[in-house]
């Protein structure tokens, strides 16, 4: 608990006495309570809260960014920023929660693969931000694709980890905010696209959570994606011969955009993954490409670029 002392009043006292007056003052003390607050970053693992006191608790977590793809002719495409959700939860003194924070999907240029002949792994993976951002998986010759950002989530369970391991015990989430999806770079035309910003209950412009269209998705054959899941991102190198980016993480994983024929498009950025505020009261959840709250408070951004984030701040009693 945070108590602020302060003097807030002064009372004067006034006597005469031998014609003389003397005045006295006394300051009286009142307390004020301040709400305590914790910021916690990235870490790459599990991190505890254990509640101060019997109250009201505010929620915060802001999912991380995709990763961004490019090269020497066509410049840069942006990963999709992360998504934000708050919300409030009632706790007991000594309760514990569980914080996991998104990772950044790795920024992804044609050149990371150039070997010392001069000449180019043929294909590579490279791994998906932490907390359920899928995989993008490349080949220099044409695509680069970046992997998606991690989800952010708050549970009452430590022993599962990370969201994709809490399928059978979703009673214990909490709330999410979605990670962005990896970006699409072809070297050798034009057609290239940004990943979709993180949910948000659904990310931007997707149907069912977060196997859906991406920013990229725009011409009248491309349908709702695939290869999301509970918690996990769609991974480029799941889908077999084909060249894609990976999905953001959440509590439904982003997917990849498809064709008209239901297969994977390897020219378009992957989606978000979506939030959840169902384990908090007075919920909202806000995607990546739209205003949130800075992580102090004070200012707002356009979703989150970098990895995720989480705060708690104890209200007082309820």
């Amino acid at each position: 608990v945070g108590l602020t002392f302060y003097y807030d009043s002064t009372v004067e006292v006034s006597a005469a006495l031998n014609k003389l007056e003397y005045f006295l003052e006394f300051e009286f003390i009142k307390y004020k309570f301040t709400p305590t607050t914790g910021d916690y970053e990235y870490t790459g693992g599990v991190t505890e809260y254990v509640a101060e006191a019997d109250g009201k608790y505010f929620l915060q977590v802001w999912g991380a960014k995709g990763g961004d793809a490019s090269g020497v002719n066509n410049g840069t495409y942006y990963g999709g920023a992360g998504g934000y959700s708050e919300g409030y939860v009632n706790l007991k003194k000594d309760d514990r929660v569980f914080m996991v924070i998104g990772g950044a999907g790795k920024d992804v240029h044609q050149d990371d693969y150039l070997l010392e002949d001069g000449s180019y792994d043929f294909q590579y993976a490279v791994p998906g931000g932490f907390n359920g951002g899928g995989d993008g998986y490349s080949t220099v010759k044409k695509y680069v694709e970046s992997p998606g950002g991690g989800a952010t989530h708050i549970s009452k369970n430590f022993i599962y980890g990370e969201l994709s391991r809490f399928e059978n015990h979703k009673e214990d989430i909490l709330i999410v905010a979605g990670g962005g999806g990896g970006a699409n770079y072809e070297r050798t035309s034009y057609n290239c696209s940004r990943g979709g910003a993180g949910g948000g209950l659904v990310s931007p412009n997707i149907s069912h959570g977060g196997n859906g269209i991406s920013y990229g998705a725009s011409t009248p054959d491309e349908k709702p994606g695939t290869g999301g899941s509970f918690g996990q991102g769609a991974n480029g190198s799941s889908i077999q011969s084909k060249i894609l980016p990976g999905g953001g993480g959440g509590y439904y994983g982003g997917g990849f955009v498809t064709k008209a024929d239901g297969t994977p498009n390897s020219n378009k950025g992957s989606s978000g993954g979506s939030g959840y505020i169902g384990g908090v009261y007075d919920g909202i959840s806000i995607a990546g490409n739209l205003s949130i709250p800075t992580y102090d408070g004070t200012s707002t951004m356009v979703g989150n670029v970098g990895d995720g984030h989480a705060r708690i701040t104890y209200l007082g009693e309820v």
